[in-house]
């Protein structure tokens, strides 16, 4: 995510889009052209640099493309509410997966909410977010997330 302006207000964008099947497989990834001007690239916590997004296509575009590809499917994110919000896309709840809200993995952290960080080194024994932010490595380590929790019969 990037900061920009929209009228006198400081807002989060999305700046970065990876999407994977449930291997971890890339199935599309794409930097995207935030529809506002962009005040900081928080590039330390984004990875995110100018060169990124000087060709990068726009949010309209990059949404039609993602909707095409996960129409009638099955979506999985890790807080995906705040994916979708920042993407302006609505999806059937029915057909996502929330892994932060599994209620097996809120138990093993005794915390509603465990950030996708903590939840990879308690339950999968990897690191991830070691440095600047990556969606592909978020979407990759959310998938592995989901295939344990489906293997040991959290998700069906």
């Amino acid at each position: 995510m990037v900061i920009c302006m929209r009228k006198r207000e400081r807002v989060f964008v999305a700046a970065e889009v990876s999407l994977v099947d449930e291997w971890g497989n890339v199935l599309w990834h794409t930097y995207v052209k935030p529809p506002m001007r962009v005040v900081s690239y928080n590039t330390q916590y984004s990875g995110v640099t100018p060169r990124h997004l000087r060709y990068a296509p726009r949010l309209c575009d990059v949404r039609a493309k993602i909707e095409s590809i996960i129409a009638g499917k099955l979506l999985v994110g890790h807080a995906i509410t705040n994916d979708l919000r920042a993407l302006e896309l609505w999806h059937p709840p029915d057909a996502i997966i929330d892994t932060q809200r599994i209620p097996e993995i809120q138990r093993l952290f005794e915390n509603d909410t465990p950030g996708l960080k903590r939840v990879c080194r308690g339950l999968l024994g990897i690191e991830i977010q070691n440095g600047a932010h990556s969606a592909l490595e978020d979407a990759q380590a959310t998938a592995a997330v989901f295939g344990t929790a489906r293997v040991c019969g959290w998700v069906v």
